[in-house]
């Protein structure tokens, strides 16, 4: 009775190990499935519609920054900065027009603006170089 029994044990001991290997391997394909699924969750299936800040920043390689689009007394601007953190152009919406400065690192500086000139009158637009100490040196319409 024995000896026939060893056939039947040796094949009960290999279902057992494929029982083993298909449990493992089910486990296995389950485990992959589902991190995929979940990566699918995770990621943008498109581009936003709307990204909402107070301020957006630019930095270089070295944390520095080097442009800022955000909101500074009520009016929204756009600041590039050089490589030292000095504003060399800036890009504004005043409460009475649109404003555009831009210097070099000599210090002259060129305003363009609407409504408001160097002097304080009123026109419809204007263009205003200043020299290093802010003197005006050219503009339209002229500065009396």
């Amino acid at each position: 009775m024995l000896k026939e029994q060893g056939p039947i044990i040796d094949r009960l001991e290999r279902l057992e190990r494929q029982n083993r290997r298909m449990k493992l391997t089910g486990l296995a394909t389950l485990v992959v499935v589902g991190a995929f699924l979940l990566m699918g969750q995770a990621s943008l299936s498109g581009t936003l519609s709307e990204v909402r800040a107070r301020r957006f920043v630019l930095q270089d390689s070295r944390g520095r920054e080097r442009a800022a689009l955000d909101i500074n007394s009520g009016a929204p601007g756009l600041v590039l900065l050089d490589a030292n953190g000095k504003p060399r152009a800036v890009l504004a919406v005043l409460s009475d027009g649109p404003w555009l400065q831009m210097s070099d690192a000599s210090g002259f500086e060129t305003d363009i603006g609407g409504t408001i000139t160097a002097t304080g009158k009123a026109c419809a637009a204007s263009i205003v170089l200043f020299g290093r100490d802010k003197s005006v040196l050219w503009s339209a319409p002229p500065q009396n």
